[in-house]
């Protein structure tokens, strides 16, 4: 709780380092595996082959990663697919999760990002906790210069991240 309070009243500090996009990316996948395999869905995941690099807090970064496909995985009817996309797009990242599911419902999906806003689809009961995750992971993403919307029904989330200059443009 004291993390979400930091976020949320904007006085968490990032610790930002140069890292590549590929680390986050694995650290994320080892932390939600647990509730992916628990639900028994596919997850695949899709990097681009040329190293992406970020000027990026890798553990918070991670966090918001691991949290969107958390939810994907609890919000997915057993036995479905979760994919996660990253494309290049010039200097930004674009970090996609789509679960083949039932989606956010329409109701919710503008105030999805909202503190103590829970969707549940109806033919799913709803989850435990204190319904803070999505709105942490939007200031996340925020601190971090990026910004997170949610399409197809609520499906699919992306997130647009400023991408760090290429090895040896910071003198490595």
């Amino acid at each position: 709780m004291l993390d979400v309070s930091r976020i949320t009243s904007g006085t968490l500090e990032l610790e930002r380092q140069r890292v590549p996009l590929e680390a986050i990316v694995s650290h994320a996948v080892e932390l939600s595996a647990p509730v992916v395999d628990e639900h028994g869905h596919t997850f695949s995941v899709s990097l681009p082959t040329q190293p992406l690099w970020l000027d990026a807090d890798p553990a918070r970064l991670s966090q918001v990663i691991e949290h969107i496909v958390t939810n994907a995985a609890k919000s997915t009817a057993p036995g479905g697919a979760i994919h996660l996309v990253a494309t290049r797009m010039a200097q930004r990242l674009l970090l996609s999760v789509t679960a083949h599911g039932t989606g956010i419902p329409s109701s919710t999906d503008p105030k999805l990002f909202d503190i103590l806003v829970q969707a549940t689809a109806t033919d799913r009961p709803r989850a435990s906790g204190l319904a803070v995750g999505l709105s942490v992971v939007q200031r996340l993403v925020e601190l971090h210069g990026g910004s997170i919307r949610a399409t197809n029904d609520g499906s699919e989330l992306i997130v647009d991240l400023p991408l760090g200059p290429p090895v040896g443009e910071q003198g490595e």
